[in-house]
C-alpha cells in the first residue's frame, strides 16, 4: 500500500498538473529529453533519448550555484523510474522516446538544487543537462502546490488538488485491486455532512480489455439500474439521461505504473448542472461517496449498495485537514504514519476476481428442456451466481430463474409450440421493479435502455417486443427465494396462479442461438439454443 500512494502521488501531476521546466541540452550519447516538475521531490522526462553505451552513468543533481556539474561537484543521485524497474544507474540498453521519471534524494528538493545531469561517474562527463537557477519562480510555485491525498478502503484511494483559479478540481483515484473491466466510483453526497447514495453525483472510470480508458458522470435517483417510469428516468444514470443533464467530467488520463491503476480526471466545484452535479465545498469536511464494482459491455453493473454510505466518509477539499497533507509529495516521510516502509500494509492487497470452483453450478446449468418455462426473479449472488455460471459479470444482483433454475440454458425446436409464464413484473411506473421478457441476439438485453449506448443498432428482437416499442411478455412480479422449491430446475405442468402466458413459435428464421432478456435492464438472462426439429421414425 506504501507503493500504492506513491504511485498515486506521481500520477496526480502526470496527468495534468505536471510543469514544463525546459529542454536537456544536448551534449553527448544522443542525451535529449523535456524536463517536468510533477512535484518538488520528483520530475519526469518524456522523448528521453540516450544510446545507453556510458559506463556508471546515473542522474545526478547538485546544490552548488554553478549551473553545471563538474568534477569537484557536490551532488547526489536520483533514483531514475522506467516502467517497472528503478535504478541510480543507468542499464547498457538504449532509450528511444521514453518516459522516466527522476525522484530526487532526500534534501535535495526542486527548489534546493540548481541543475540536474545525465552524468557520467568514471570519466566525470556530461552526457546533457538542465539548469533551475533561471527557473527559481516556477520551481517554487511547483513546491508550494498543495496536493491532498486520502485512502477510501484498504488498495484504493484518493488525491486531489483544486486549480490555481478556484473553479475545478482535479481528482485522482488509484488502486492496486483493480482488474480490467471494473470501474472505480467517487462523487460528492447530496447531504453535506452525511454519506447517502442517494442524489449521490457519482463519476465512474474504467478500462476495457485492450486498455482503453472510460469515464461518465452519473447520477443516482434510484436504487435501480438506469431506467424510466413513463417520462421520467430513474436509477443509477449518467447525467446525459437527464432531461437537461450535462457531463461536466474531463479525463485527464487513465493508466498504470508498478501494478497500480490510476484515472485522473477534473471537475468543476461549482457545475452549471446545478441539478445533477452536486458542489464541491472549500470551507471544511464534505460528505462523500465511493465504489468499485464490474463492468460489461461498458454497462456499469454495481448495485447501488456498492457505493459506501457507512460509516460517514468526510473529505476536507479546502485544506486537507482530515487526509494526508502531502504539499510537496515529499516520497516516504508524509505517509509513514499510515504505510509500513516495507511496502505493505495491514489489509488485504488483493480481491478476488472469481468466484471459486463449484461442481453444484454445473448440475444446475444443464440444458432445461420442455414446452412450458415459469420466469421469475432472483438473486444472482452467491457462490454458484450469475458470475460462476456465465464466467461474466450480471446484472444488479438479479437475474432470471426459470423454473426455479438460476439462468439456465434453454432448448428448444424449431416448428414446436412453447408457453411462457411470466412473472416478472408489470408496472413500468416501478422500473426496479419491472422486468419484461424478451427474445433477441443481445447477450446484453436491455432493449429500453440499448438505445442510449448505441448497443441496439446491432440487436435483433424474435419475441417480446411489438413494432411500436411496447413491451408484450409482463406478468406480476414474483421473487424466487430458496424455499420456493427443493432442489433445481422443478418442472411444472401448468402455469402458477396469477402467472401471464405467452406463446413462441421458433421458425426457420430463428437462429440457433438467441437469449432470454429483461426489456428495461441488461444482464439478467442467458442462451437459448434452437435446433430443427427432428421427424419421427416412421412404424416398420
Amino acid at each position: 500500500m506504501f507503493r500504492l500512494l506513491i504511485t498515486l502521488f506521481s500520477l496526480v501531476a502526470i496527468s495534468g498538473a505536471r510543469v514544463y521546466l525546459g529542454e536537456l541540452s544536448r551534449l553527448q550519447h544522443d542525451v535529449r529529453g523535456s524536463v517536468y516538475a510533477i512535484s518538488c521531490s520528483e520530475l519526469v522526462i518524456e522523448r528521453f533519448d540516450y544510446d545507453g553505451l556510458g559506463p556508471a552513468v546515473a542522474a545526478y543533481v547538485g546544490t552548488v550555484p554553478e549551473n553545471r556539474p563538474s568534477r569537484t561537484s557536490n551532488g547526489a543521485d536520483a533514483t531514475v523510474i522506467f516502467g517497472n524497474s528503478r535504478f541510480t544507474r543507468f542499464p547498457f540498453v538504449r532509450f528511444n522516446n521514453a518516459t522516466i521519471r527522476i525522484r530526487l534524494p532526500a534534501s535535495y528538493e526542486l527548489n534546493k538544487i540548481n541543475w540536474l545531469s545525465i552524468w557520467c561517474k568514471t570519466f566525470n562527463a556530461n552526457f546533457g543537462q538542465i539548469a533551475f537557477a533561471s527557473l527559481s519562480q516556477t520551481v517554487q510555485d511547483v513546491c508550494n502546490r498543495r496536493v491532498f491525498c486520502q485512502e477510501l478502503r484498504s488498495g484504493y484511494d484518493m488525491c486531489w488538488n483544486v486549480n490555481e483559479t478556484g473553479k475545478s478540481v482535479q481528482v485522482t483515484l488509484c488502486s492496486n485491486i483493480l482488474p480490467q473491466n471494473r470501474f472505480m466510483g467517487f462523487g460528492i453526497s447530496r447531504f453535506p455532512s452525511t454519506t447517502s447514495m442517494f442524489n449521490a453525483d457519482p463519476t465512474l472510470c474504467w478500462r476495457d480489455s485492450d486498455d482503453n480508458w472510460t469515464i461518465q458522470d452519473y447520477y443516482i435517483s434510484a436504487y435501480a439500474q438506469c431506467g424510466r417510469s413513463g417520462s421520467t428516468v430513474l436509477g443509477v444514470c449518467m447525467d446525459t439521461r437527464y432531461n437537461g443533464g450535462t457531463d461536466n467530467i474531463a479525463l485527464a488520463r487513465g493508466q498504470e505504473i508498478d501494478g497500480v491503476a490510476c484515472c485522473t480526471f477534473t471537475r468543476p466545484l461549482t457545475s452549471p448542472d446545478t441539478s445533477y452535479d452536486n458542489p464541491i465545498s472549500l470551507t471544511g469536511p464534505q460528505a462523500v461517496v465511493w465504489a468499485m464494482g464490474p463492468v460489461n459491455q461498458g454497462v456499469i453493473l454495481q448495485h447501488p449498495a456498492g457505493f459506501r454510505a457507512v460509516p460517514n466518509v468526510l473529505v476536507d477539499f479546502g485544506n486537507g485537514t482530515n487526509a494526508d497533507l502531502c504539499g510537496k509529495l515529499s516520497t516516504e516521510e508524509c505517509c509513514k504514519d499510515r504505510y509500513s516502509t516495507d511496502g505493505t500494509d495491514s489489509g488485504p492487497t488483493t480481491e478476488p476476481t472469481t468466484l471459486p470452483a463449484c461442481k453444484q453450478c454445473r448440475k444446475r446449468r444443464a440444458r432445461v428442456k420442455g414446452r412450458r418455462f415459469v420466469f421469475t426473479i432472483g438473486s444472482s449472488e452467491g457462490r454458484c451466481g450469475y458470475e460462476k455460471l456465465t464466467n461474466s459479470s450480471g446484472g444488479w444482483g438479479i437475474a432470471w430463474y426459470v423454473d426455479g433454475c438460476l439462468i439456465p440454458h434453454l432448448k428448444v425446436q424449431r416448428g414446436r409450440n412453447y408457453i411462457f409464464c411470466v412473472l416478472g413484473g408489470n408496472d413500468s411506473s416501478l422500473p426496479s421493479q419491472y422486468h419484461p421478457l424478451y427474445l433477441t441476439s443481445s447477450s446484453a438485453g436491455g432493449y429500453f435502455q440499448s438505445r442510449y449506448n448505441g448497443m441496439r443498432m446491432n440487436e435483433t428482437v424474435y419475441a417480446g417486443i411489438d413494432a411500436d416499442d411496447n413491451a408484450l411478455f409482463t406478468g406480476p412480479l414474483v421473487q424466487h427465494t430458496d424455499d420456493d422449491v427443493i432442489g433445481c430446475c422443478t418442472k411444472r405442468s401448468r402455469c402458477p396462479a396469477g402467472a401471464q402466458k405467452y406463446r413462441w413459435r421458433p421458425s426457420q428464421d430463428t437462429p440457433d442461438e438467441l437469449y432470454y432478456q429483461c426489456a428495461t435492464h441488461f444482464f439478467l438472462g442467458w442462451k437459448i439454443s434452437v435446433t430443427d426439429r427432428q421427424p419421427r421414425n416412421p412404424r416398420p
